[in-house]
């Protein structure tokens, strides 16, 4: 089995939580910053290389109009053998749209992961979140109307969050019943707003362990096959499963990893240096070493 992933990095606000390599509010470069990454693409073309999965996270990949997945996918589907057996894109719910997503089904993604981070609204502002709860349910339901394959991404044990709270999330996901879950114990990572004013959090390793024991609990009907993935049956990431197999991956686009013949490297974090070294027709990469 092999993978893709691609970052795109471009979004519309900075969550308090992120240190992802992100571009906020930067839309002028969109065109640029894809005409960089099918160069990207094209210095590893190896069309005898099958591609199992292609896996698109951020930053916001829905933000971006539609034709530019569709361009990535055409450079990709040019450059390999690619034989899907499941292709992700990653979707905020405020940015959903029925052409957006009648556009990916006709790439061929099969698979949407969807940012929903937790049901309650007070929280989602307090993370740097700009949807609501309304919000996740008309995307939920317009991705169903063309993609089955949902999953919902969540977070637990950000500062203030309360065990109780755990309940409400619990409620919506059996109302919503998606395929799978990834629910994220939070790290206050350095650079992020969160790490600024909370770095110095007493955080309770027995709440954090008595929620992760209510989240396993409150999802029974799920396989839990990861440490924060659960699954209804057949519907395990196969992308996922890469990574955690030890198999190979391509990673392009701003500060991508990826894992070749024992190889992993990292793709280059601050956005000139990336761009600087595609235009000298360099693999962008910033580290490597041999595992």
């Amino acid at each position: 089995m092999k993978g893709i992933y691609i970052h795109i990095p471009f979004c519309a606000y900075k969550c308090n939580y992120c240190d992802f390599s992100t571009m906020t509010k930067q839309y002028q470069r969109i065109d640029e910053y894809f005409d960089l990454l099918q160069k990207e693409i094209n210095m590893y073309n190896n069309p005898n290389d099958r591609i199992d999965t292609i896996y698109i996270g951020g930053g916001t990949p829905n933000l971006v109009d539609s034709k530019y997945i569709e361009k990535t996918y055409n450079v990709i589907d040019s450059c390999f053998n690619l034989q899907l057996k499941e292709f992700t894109i990653e979707c905020n719910p405020e940015f959903v749209t029925k052409e957006k997503i009648e556009n990916y089904k006709k790439v061929g993604i099969d698979r949407i992961s969807l940012g929903v981070q937790s049901f309650n609204d007070q929280y989602n502002k307090f993370l740097g979140r700009q949807h609501t709860v309304s919000d996740v349910f008309k995307s939920f339901e317009i991705i169903k109307g063309y993609i089955d394959n949902i999953s919902i991404d969540l977070i637990f044990g950000f500062p203030n969050q309360t065990l109780k709270s755990l309940d409400n999330d619990l409620y919506y996901i059996r109302k919503l019943n998606p395929n799978h879950i990834s629910w994220y114990n939070m790290i206050l990572e350095p650079g992020t707003k969160f790490y600024k004013n909370y770095k110095d959090i007493n955080r309770n390793d027995d709440i954090e362990y008595e929620m992760y024991m209510k989240i396993c609990n409150g999802l029974e009907k799920y396989k839990h096959y990861e440490i924060s993935n659960f699954a209804k049956d057949k519907f395990e990431s196969i992308h996922n499963k890469i990574y955690w197999k030890d198999e190979n991956y391509y990673g392009f686009g701003l500060s991508s990893s990826g894992y070749l013949n024992q190889q992993r490297y990292t793709n280059e974090f601050f956005y000139p240096d990336y761009k600087k070294k595609i235009l000298n027709n360099e693999k962008p990469i910033s580290f490597s070493e041999k595992i």
